[in-house]
């Protein structure tokens, strides 16, 4: 799918240059991806979640985290992929 991001404004003025988006999906927010300020470790800087319905009961990963943004990205693509072909749902066209 082809998936937007938005930023999502949730952060405190203070923190406005943090990156933190809403991941949307033909109009809907699906899930989110953020940069973790105090991250436990350097792989671990980015954090993603999906937000559907049944993901995990399929056993689909609905969170993780990533060492870069690019990697977290793919991840959480690689598993809303897994979610639609489970849901039995369309790929919406952008």
């Amino acid at each position: 799918p082809t998936l937007a991001l938005r930023r999502t404004g949730l952060a405190p003025p203070i923190y406005s240059n943090h990156q933190d988006y809403a991941v949307i999906d033909g109009g809907r927010e699906v899930g989110r991806i953020y940069g973790d300020r105090t991250p436990a470790a350097a792989d671990a800087a980015w954090f993603w979640s999906i937000i559907v319905i049944g993901a995990r009961h399929a056993g689909i990963k609905t969170d993780g985290r990533a060492a870069t943004f690019y990697d977290a990205k793919a991840q959480f693509q690689d598993n809303y992929r897994k979610w639609l072909a489970w849901a039995k749902l369309e790929e919406p066209s952008s």
